[in-house]
């Protein structure tokens, strides 16, 4: 009774199986992952479950989407293969199974600026290189769609317009801001005597977006990392991501009555 109570009030990060298999690992360098991933994770859960910038239009890219990833990946790699697995790729299992749609939950000011400029056509807050992206992507669309939406009083249908708009579009750049969110926030710390690991982090989680042979470029060609030297092997943990995310994507991830508590377009149910 009392191990089952201990294990409920865990942080749920901390209750997948590919965290139990590094608590596990015995090796020179698991100790110092396993302290940089409790110096991380909870931040990160924490902007899963809490963040609330979500689109409302989308499937649930939250930290329950994040955990069955991570156990769908322990459930993927044999048995045999998972505790033949290097500290260090579990971690990064581990980090891309939660960070990989991070930036399906941006942060509140890039939702705000966008929303604003679309509505006013002010760039306070906005860069030039954030402008510039958001306005091909408004051209990009195939609508007759002019900013500022609205020049005087906001009339409801221009309203909704915007914030369909902003949905679509932080959806359509979620890959890039996954990417921004580990930099700014994972950046700067170590993981081991593992050099580089940010940057392998950051290509692991765009790869679910990436194609056949971008996968098979040398980017992702396993190699010996840090001191002693371990085996990181990106392209078989890219396949690994790929399918436990794929495998993810069931109608029921977003019950029925969230859909209707959201009021989710008809035109969004396929998303």
């Amino acid at each position: 009774m009392d191990g089952d109570t201990r294990a409920t009030n865990l942080p749920r990060w901390e209750t997948t199986r590919l965290w139990t298999c590094l608590e596990g690992t015995s090796t020179s360098e698991a100790e110092a992952v396993r302290t940089t991933l409790k110096q991380c994770m909870p931040g990160i859960e924490a902007v899963l479950s809490k963040g609330g910038t979500a689109p409302t239009d989308f499937t649930l890219h939250d930290a329950d989407h994040s955990f069955r990833v991570a156990q769908r990946m322990a459930d993927i790699v044999p048995s045999d293969v998972l505790t033949k697995l290097s500290a260090y790729e579990i971690a990064l299992l581990l980090l891309a199974a939660y960070v990989h749609d991070i930036g399906m939950t941006p942060e509140q000011r890039r939702v705000r600026d966008h929303y604003h400029y679309l509505l006013t056509g002010t760039e306070n807050g906005l860069t030039d290189a954030e402008l510039a992206i958001f306005q091909k992507w408004i051209d990009d669309q195939n609508r007759e769609i002019s900013v500022p939406l609205c020049p005087t009083a906001p009339t409801r249908d221009q309203l909704n317009l915007a914030e369909e708009l902003i949905t679509h579009y932080c959806r359509n750049r979620h890959n890039d801001w996954s990417g921004d969110w580990i930099g700014q926030n994972l950046a700067g710390r170590s993981l081991g005597s593992y050099s580089g690991w940010i940057d392998d982090l950051l290509v692991l989680c765009k790869s679910h977006h990436m194609g056949y042979h971008e996968l098979k470029g040398p980017r992702f060609d396993p190699r010996y990392v840090g001191s002693p030297p371990c085996v990181v092997h990106l392209r078989y943990l890219a396949c690994v991501l790929r399918i436990a995310d794929v495998l993810d994507i069931d109608p029921e991830r977003t019950p029925d009555v969230i859909l209707r508590h959201r009021a989710v377009a008809p035109a969004s149910f396929i998303y």
